[in-house]
C-alpha cells in the first residue's frame, strides 16, 4: 500500500498519482515547516497586524464569503485536476517555469462561506517563497494552482479536498472532506535561481521541535502582553495553537502534553479578550478550549470555567455565568472564583432589581393609562348627565301644572354633587331635591317650593 506523505506541506507526485488512480493510500501528515522559517522577533510588528486586520475587513466584504463554491465555480475556468480558476488581476510575461525558478507568493486559504482563512501568509507576517521543481513546502493543490499563474497575477481558485487537507482533514481544526478557496498573488518570479538554500533546510518537524517553537511564541506573546500589545499577543498565541494542533504526536504522553498546551494558550487568548472587554470573542476561545476539557488537569478546568464565567458576566448572561463559576469550584479552590461569584451575585441582584423596576414602571404606565381612560369615560358620562339634568329642570320649571318630578335613580357621588351644585344657584332657589328610599334603590325627585314661589 502506498503512503501519501504530507511532509512540511509537501506531497510527492508518485503518491498523489496513486491517490488519484483510486488505489489504497495511507496518509501521514508531518509538521508544516513553513512556521519555522525564522525566529527573528522582527517578523511580527504592529504594521503587519494592521495589514492583517485590514485584510480581514476586505475578506468579509468579498463575494466568496457569501456565495457557495458551486456558485463561484460557475464564473471560473476548469484548469484540470478538479481545480477552478478566476483571474482577478492579469499578470505579465510567461507562466512560472517548472524548474529552478524562485517564486515569491502571498496566499490565503478559506473554507466555504467563511471570511477568516484557515491558512495565510499573513499568519507568518511575511511573503512566502519556494523553488519550482524542488521539494516544495506547499500543499499539492496550492502548488498546482500557483503554477498556472504569471508574475504579478492575482487569482482565485477552488481546490478539491484531495489536493488540500484530504478526505480525513486534520480534526479538530480542519474538518474532513473540505474543499478550499485559494486567493493567491505572485509577487515575483526569478528564473534560473538554482536550488534555494532555505528550501533545503526544510525537514520533518517532530513534536519536540514544534513544542520548542510554540514555547518561543508563548514567551513572545507574554512579553507583548506585558507591553500592552494585546493584538500581537493574541496573534502569537494563535500561531502557537495552530502549529501544535497540526503536529503528529507519538504516544499518549505527548498527546496529553500537547492538549494541555493548546488549552492553556486558548485560555490565555480568552483572558486577553476579557481584558479588552470583548466578551463574545473571549467566549469563542473558551469554547474552543473546552474541546480539550476531559484531557486537561483540574486546575486548568477551574481556570477555564472561572474566566468563561467572567466573560458571560460581561455579556450579561448571569445565569450561565453562575453555573460556570459553580462548576469551577468543583475543580479548583482558587480565591478568585469566590471573588468573581460575589461580584456576579451583586451584579445579578442589581440587574434583577432594575428589571423588576422596569417591569413595575411598565405595569404602572399600563394601569395609569387604564385609569385615565376610565376617568375620561366617566367624565364624558357626567357631562351628559349634567346636560340632561339642566334640560329636565328647565322643563320642570316651565310647566306650572307639575310640582314634583322624578329625575334620577341610584346616581353616583359625582352625579349627586352635580345636581346639588346646579340647584344651589339663585336661578333655582325655589326648587329642592328630595330622596325617596326604596327597597333596592334610591330615587331623586325635583320639588317646587310653593310657599317661596308665592
Amino acid at each position: 500500500m502506498a503512503e501519501l506523505l504530507i511532509q512540511d506541506q509537501c506531497v510527492t507526485t508518485k503518491d498523489i498519482n496513486d491517490l488519484i488512480a483510486g488505489k489504497t493510500v495511507h496518509m501521514r501528515v508531518d509538521a508544516q515547516g513553513d512556521y519555522f522559517d525564522s525566529d527573528d522577533d522582527d517578523d511580527y510588528n504592529e504594521e503587519q497586524l494592521k495589514l492583517f486586520d485590514e485584510a480581514c475587513e476586505n475578506w468579509k466584504k468579498a463575494d466568496f464569503a457569501e456565495k457557495s463554491f458551486d456558485e463561484l465555480r460557475a464564473d471560473m475556468q476548469d484548469i484540470g485536476n478538479g481545480i477552478y480558476k478566476k483571474v482577478i488581476l492579469e499578470g505579465f510575461g510567461e507562466l512560472i517555469p517548472e524548474e529552478n525558478a524562485k517564486v515569491t507568493l502571498m496566499y490565503s486559504v478559506f473554507f466555504e462561506n467563511t471570511s477568516i482563512p484557515i491558512d495565510s501568509t499573513l499568519f507568518q507576517g511575511r511573503q512566502f517563497h519556494f523553488i519550482t521543481g524542488a521539494k516544495v513546502p506547499l500543499l499539492l493543490g496550492i502548488y498546482q494552482s500557483v503554477m498556472s499563474m504569471k508574475i504579478q497575477e492575482q487569482a482565485q481558485f477552488i481546490i478539491p479536498c484531495r489536493l488540500l487537507y484530504g478526505e480525513i482533514g486534520a480534526p479538530p481544526r480542519v474538518p474532513p472532506n473540505k474543499d478550499g478557496l485559494l486567493l493567491a498573488r505572485v509577487v515575483n518570479v526569478e528564473p534560473a535561481c538554482g536550488i534555494d538554500q532555505d528550501a533545503q533546510e526544510y525537514e520533518v518537524k517532530t513534536y519536540e521541535s514544534v513544542k520548542k517553537r510554540a514555547e518561543e511564541l508563548r514567551v513572545k506573546a507574554r512579553n507583548a502582553f506585558n507591553f500592552k500589545k494585546f493584538n500581537f499577543a493574541i496573534r502569537s498565541y494563535h500561531e502557537a495553537v495552530k502549529i501544535l494542533e497540526n503536529v503528529d504526536t507519538i504516544g499518549e504522553e505527548q498527546d496529553d502534553e500537547r492538549n494541555v498546551l493548546v488549552a492553556r494558550m486558548l485560555i490565555n487568548v480568552g483572558m486577553i479578550y476579557n481584558k479588552q472587554f470583548r466578551p463574545q470573542n473571549a467566549c469563542t476561545r473558551f469554547n474552543e478550549a473546552q474541546r480539550y476539557f476531559h484531557k486537561i488537569p483540574n486546575e486548568l478546568k477551574g481556570k477555564l470555567l472561572l474566566h468563561k464565567g467572567r466573560s458571560l458576566r460581561n455579556l450579561g448572561d448571569h445565569d450561565r455565568a453562575l453555573k460556570c463559576l459553580h462548576d469551577a469550584q468543583k475543580y479548583s479552590n482558587a480565591p478568585e472564583i469566590g471573588q468573581e461569584l460575589s461580584q456576579l451575585i451583586s451584579e445579578k441582584k442589581k440587574a434583577d432589581n432594575e428589571m423588576a423596576q422596569m417591569m413595575q414602571k411598565a405595569l404602572n404606565f399600563k394601569n395609569n393609562a387604564a385609569t385615565a381612560q376610565k376617568a375620561q369615560t366617566i367624565s364624558c358620562v357626567n357631562r351628559d348627565f349634567e346636560k340632561n339634568f339642566k334640560q329636565t329642570i328647565e322643563q320642570f320649571c316651565s310647566n306650572e301644572k307639575i310640582t314634583k318630578q322624578m329625575v334620577a335613580e341610584n346616581v353616583t357621588k359625582e352625579q349627586r354633587a352635580i345636581m346639588d351644585r346646579i340647584l344651589d344657584t339663585e336661578e333655582y332657589k325655589n326648587i329642592s331635591l328630595q330622596t325617596m328610599p326604596l327597597e333596592n334603590s334610591i330615587k331623586f325627585c325635583l320639588v317646587k317650593n310653593i310657599e317661596n314661589t308665592k
